[in-house]
């Protein structure tokens, strides 16, 4: 069955973010694609398949193949610390502890949404990223970096202290975000958070924003990343553990490891100038 290059560009639509707010950023939909071109490449050569065109719907652009971004043209939104903190003032506390989960540690959605309570290292003060929750379905961490532990101050530690009293589901091998919808089974639904919670309380907060713009938890996690890099008092390696990204350059891998302290000062920094007119909802 020939498959056309306009089904493929179809495909690649339907994973990315553009489509789905749990979706692809196009530069891993790009990588998706270049790794077809060479499968097709190679089924091609060892005459697996036809070595006519038209059976390669991924050959290059200009010879009519499937089209697919290179970058995103996605471009969020920086909240400031104060901003953050107006957005709390206007949620329960469920979603007060993932706003300030995500917006202390810049964890992706699907990593909080993955959170079990075994995941909690209370005594060692960090969160242990062992699974993500993406599109009903539990994956592993995608590299060792996704894999490291997650420090946690003793203020986010309060709200996860404080949302398991509250929550129905806190044994260790219970979500942390458990859906009552699903009595448990799932973790809560990402879009929908936003949705009904997050962006309300944003707009409410004089977050400017238009329609059908993109606002949700990769704003907190954008959010982090500008407020560290923007403080002279941390470092660059510590901004860029913090975030966990994947690469770094070879500058960042000739600095000292970061140490678990370290990593909490600079959460400690972030949320105290969210909560630097009160002092906090959770004592």
């Amino acid at each position: 069955m020939e498959i056309r290059p306009k089904e493929v560009e179809d495909w690649f639509m339907a994973l990315s973010v553009d489509r789905n707010a749990d979706g692809l950023a196009w530069p891993s939909v790009s990588k998706i694609r270049n790794v077809m071109s060479l499968v097709y490449a190679h089924a091609q050569r060892e005459g697996l398949i036809p070595c006519d065109l038209k059976y390669n719907p991924v050959r290059p652009p200009e010879l009519g193949g499937a089209r697919c971004k290179c970058e995103s043209d996605y471009m969020a939104v920086i909240l400031t610390p104060q901003q953050t903190f107006q957005i709390l003032n206007s949620l329960p506390l469920l979603q007060q502890t993932m706003v300030v989960l995500d917006a202390a540690t810049g964890l992706r959605y699907s990593e909080i949404a993955g959170l079990k309570w075994l995941d909690i290292d209370w005594e060692n003060n960090q969160i242990h990223v062992r699974r993500h929750w993406i599109r009903r379905n539990v994956r592993e961490p995608k590299s060792k970096k996704s894999k490291a532990p997650v420090a946690m101050a003793p203020l986010l530690a309060r709200y996860l202290q404080a949302w398991r009293v509250q929550s129905e589901y806190a044994k260790p091998e219970d979500w942390v975000f458990a859906s009552r919808k699903t009595r448990g089974r799932t973790p809560r639904v990402g879009n929908m958070l936003c949705r009904d919670y997050i962006r309300p309380a944003a707009v409410k907060a004089g977050v400017k924003l238009e329609d059908g713009q993109r606002f949700g938890f990769h704003n907190l996690r954008h959010s982090l990343a500008s407020f560290l890099v923007s403080k002279k008092k941390t470092d660059v390696k510590t901004a860029q553990r913090s975030m966990r990204h994947a690469r770094t350059t070879t500058m960042l891998d000739l600095y000292a490891q970061t140490d678990m302290d370290e990593l909490i000062a600079a959460q400690e920094m972030m949320l105290d100038a969210i909560f630097q007119h009160a002092e906090g909802p959770v004592n």
